[in-house]
């Protein structure tokens, strides 16, 4: 029985289980942006809508990264998703063809896989145990075969919380331009850093010269806490727009009006409502620093993360016999590191983006441990 099962079971039962396997924020969607949706669902738009994005939130969208990174994406270079799976679905089912290779660094999202594999493409997996789980220009090139389509670089990482500097950005880059690959680069984290490391690609020296081959990622997900309202975005070059919509008109035709109303609210009030941004900042580096002194007094192994709301444990033994021990005698849910990649199977993967109840227990145990 798959541990997601087991304890869905147990929770069946009554019992209370620390769910500190949930990838998503602990905090509810802000209240300005529930109130945004509502607004548009009160003006009508309940309907199909553009299935590209509405041109209201493309709009705020380029505006924002313009503000943010001095990036300058047209709004007919986005495209609006049904969160960013979804993105990365469309793209990969468009661009890939039997045979051809996807590259990515473990650990990893297990979806990246499957959706590679339902794609028609094969995933290659880049082993990173020998540098703790970091992606190096060396390894990725190492690791370049016949039929290299794509490389996959996500930035912050989920499960390990490793960030790529400017300088290894800018190698990836250039090494992909290569030979010829593009660059998935998925960074629905980007806005949950705990250090200066993070470098997304717009502020890679190259990203002008290699634009075209990049493939962006991002959602609403993780930074506005609107995991349920399912909506992402990706920036593509124009010569791939048309391919990935279809792709995307004959899978979910269009996210919901409301929800990207919502979205662009989120986007226009996000100033305004500094307050709430910096209090699960606050929270996130809080837990961050405690489960970082603990596991550093308790010499436990594990990869510093420094961006995202994950640790990547070391358990010193099979991730799944440990995870499912866990469960049964503490009522603790956590991923086996299995799930990632092969080269990590000694590990496992913790949110700190819980409720506090469940923080607190895995804080008690892991002090205990």
């Amino acid at each position: 029985m798959a541990i997601a099962d087991r304890t869905r079971e147990l929770c069946a039962q009554g019992l209370k289980v620390a769910r500190m396997q949930t990838g998503e924020p602990c905090f509810n969607t802000p209240g300005y942006i529930i109130k945004g949706a509502y607004e548009a669902m009160r003006n009508g738009y309940t309907h199909y809508s553009n299935s590209q994005g509405i041109p209201e939130l493309r709009s705020a969208i380029s505006h924002w990264y313009k503000e943010e990174y001095d990036a300058l994406i047209p709004p007919e270079n986005i495209l609006i998703s049904n969160g960013a799976i979804c993105s990365i679905y469309c793209i990969l089912g468009t661009i890939l063809s039997p045979g051809d290779n996807v590259l990515v660094p473990e650990p990893f999202w297990p979806q990246y896989k499957h959706i590679t594999t339902l794609s028609g493409g094969n995933i290659r997996c880049i082993e990173t145990s020998e540098t703790n789980g970091r992606l190096t220009p060396n390894l990725f090139e190492r690791f370049v075969m016949p039929n290299s389509k794509v490389l996959i670089l996500n930035n912050p990482n989920n499960p390990s919380g490793i960030v790529y500097s400017r300088e290894e950005v800018e190698e990836f880059l250039e090494i992909a331009a290569a030979y010829s690959m593009f660059v998935l680069a998925d960074e629905v984290y980007n806005r949950i850093t705990y250090s200066d490391m993070f470098c997304s690609v717009f502020r890679a020296r190259n990203y002008s010269k290699c634009k075209d081959m990049i493939l962006y990622v991002n959602s609403f997900s993780k930074t506005f806490a609107m995991t349920g309202w399912r909506v992402g975005y990706s920036f593509l070059p124009v010569n791939l727009i048309t391919g990935v919509l279809k792709f995307l008109q004959n899978s979910v035709t269009c996210v919901s009006a409301f929800v990207q109303y919502g979205a662009k609210t989120a986007i226009e009030g996000r100033k305004e409502h500094q307050e709430w941004f910096s209090k699960t900042q606050s929270v996130y580096m809080d837990r961050y620093t405690k489960l970082t002194e603990i596991l550093s007094r308790k010499n436990i192994g594990f990869i510093r993360p420094e961006g995202a709301f994950y640790f990547f444990i070391d358990c010193g033994e099979d991730s799944e016999t440990f995870a499912f021990n866990l469960l049964e005698k503490e009522k603790i849910a956590v991923v086996p590191g299995s799930a990632y990649g092969k080269g990590f199977n000694q590990y496992y993967r913790i949110s700190f983006a819980v409720d506090q109840e469940s923080f607190d227990r895995f804080t008690a145990w892991l002090n205990d441990w």
